[in-house]
């Protein structure tokens, strides 16, 4: 199994190659495909210490750009481009691309567990095959921030006020 810099070295130079925009935050999400319990923090150090060895070295930059995150707030992320399109950043990463999120590394990981479950007890095929059931929606995780507000609005409160 390949290391995590080896990972993130290889989905750095893929995107460098194809000429691709990205930020840690894309790299990192690239890299949870092939290794769901990878951490953006670690894959986000380690394509900073790729900066000046593997990026930067084949005429590449890194700017400040602004992104929004998952609860609306905005946030500074680096953007690694060609120094060729410095002139145009907001339009070569677009909006959506500002707005994307971090793959959760718990429910990659069950997908894959329930991915493995259904392929021990499936039935053995009968001449006919059996249709296909509908996919069934997942439900988002609730963000900390969530869970904190369900907490403070719990009737009788758990935090009463001082009278």
């Amino acid at each position: 199994m390949a290391s995590l810099e080896d990972t993130v070295r290889t989905v750095v130079q893929d995107f460098m190659g194809r000429g691709v925009l990205f930020t840690a935050l894309d790299v990192s999400n690239a890299v949870k495909q092939s290794n769901p319990n990878a951490r953006h923090r670690e894959v986000r150090d380690v394509v900073r210490a790729l900066f000046a060895t593997d990026i930067e070295t084949q005429g590449w930059a890194r700017t400040p750009i602004s992104v929004t995150l998952g609860d609306g707030t905005t946030a500074e992320a680096l953007l690694y481009h060609p120094l060729t399109s410095s002139w145009d950043l907001d339009n070569e990463y677009s909006a959506q691309q500002r707005a994307a999120t971090a793959f959760r590394p718990v429910a990659a990981a069950q997908a894959t567990v329930a991915a493995a479950q259904a392929q021990t007890h499936a039935p053995v095929p009968s001449t006919v095959p059996a249709p296909v059931p509908a996919a069934t929606p997942v439900a988002p995780l609730p963000t900390a921030r969530t869970l904190w507000d369900q907490m403070f609005q719990t009737q009788p409160s758990l935090f009463p006020v001082k009278s």
